[in-house]
């Protein structure tokens, strides 16, 4: 699978910078005797984002996520099963060298309208955490089948935009 988004940083001082996404399922993995899915994240025309891997499992219980970054930390999860409007849990993520708490939450369901396309019933989930001296907080709009069509991360007057453009099995 292949996702393609356009993505817009917003900062002050710096203006607007467009650039592109590409996240593609690498290939599947056995970590700890679960099998999860190497998803490789390449970004182009963003001073500044690195190129990111991450592992993904489904279970029964929900989606579940690993950082190459931090192998060692234990798995965190993305979204509880079963999906039920209002039900928030936290989860330890790793950024740089630190685990720090994400506090999550279902918000509802939504229509989406990007530019050349209308997605019904998008999963929007709202997550909050905070790093270093920052907070940050971010909404993800995920619809069945195809993954994250729209995301927005914001932390201290910075803001990113993702949109999706195209996706592919």
């Amino acid at each position: 699978m292949k996702w393609e988004y356009s993505v817009q940083m917003m900062a002050p001082f710096y203006g607007t910078v467009k650039g592109k996404a590409v996240k593609r399922v690498d290939k599947v993995e056995n970590i700890k005797g679960k099998k999860y899915f190497k998803l490789v994240t390449v970004f182009s025309e963003i001073p500044g984002m690195e190129n990111d891997v991450e592992y993904l499992r489904k279970a029964e219980d929900g989606i579940f996520y690993i950082s190459e970054k931090r192998m060692d930390s234990p798995e965190a999860i993305m979204i509880p099963f079963p999906i039920e409007v209002g039900k928030t849990w936290t989860s330890k993520y790793p950024i740089e060298d630190e685990l720090i708490d994400i506090k999550s939450s279902i918000v509802g369901f939504e229509t989406l309208e990007l530019i050349d396309k209308k997605y019904d019933n998008c999963l929007k989930i709202l997550r909050k955490g905070r790093y270093q001296l920052m907070n940050f907080e971010s909404i993800d709009y995920r619809v069945k089948n195809i993954g994250i069509v729209k995301g927005i991360i914001k932390m201290n007057g910075i803001s990113m935009e993702i949109n999706l453009d195209k996706f592919s099995r």
